[in-house]
């Protein structure tokens, strides 16, 4: 992984950041998982409003839990066309903005941590 300026502001917005497909996998899929679980949590948490014979399909509760489904499904189906992608294009290096590498967690674990047999992410998934 590398770091370069495409130009010689200062601003964060112009960094640019060096990643190989294989090491973006890891970080896509980690996220990848994340998102999964969060979904996955709505879903429970709508299940028991439906349960509650007091709660109404048009309550604010419900309404936010909705939302909050859709923004996971749509982040799960993104999320996994980019481990799709890395896993295809895993030799090829990847420009990413700051956004792109604190969106993937990137800034969290160094690839040389996921490559250690014993490494289990902070969600707790392992990897060896």
């Amino acid at each position: 992984m590398g770091m370069f300026y495409d130009n010689s502001g200062t601003s964060r917005e112009a960094w640019k950041f060096e990643y190989t497909g294989e090491e973006l996998l890891y970080a896509a899929k980690r996220k990848l998982i994340a998102i999964d679980a969060s979904e996955k949590a709505e879903r429970k948490k709508m299940s028991g409003l439906m349960l509650d014979q007091k709660t109404t399909s048009t309550s604010k509760e419900v309404e936010e839990c909705r939302r909050e489904i859709e923004h996971f499904g749509r982040l799960r189906e993104q999320v996994g066309v980019l481990v799709h992608e890395f896993a295809r294009k895993r030799d090829r290096t990847f420009n990413l903005a700051i956004g792109d590498v604190t969106f993937l967690g990137l800034h969290e674990h160094t690839y040389a941590d996921m490559e250690r047999p014993d490494w289990i992410d902070p969600i707790g998934y392992y990897y060896g």
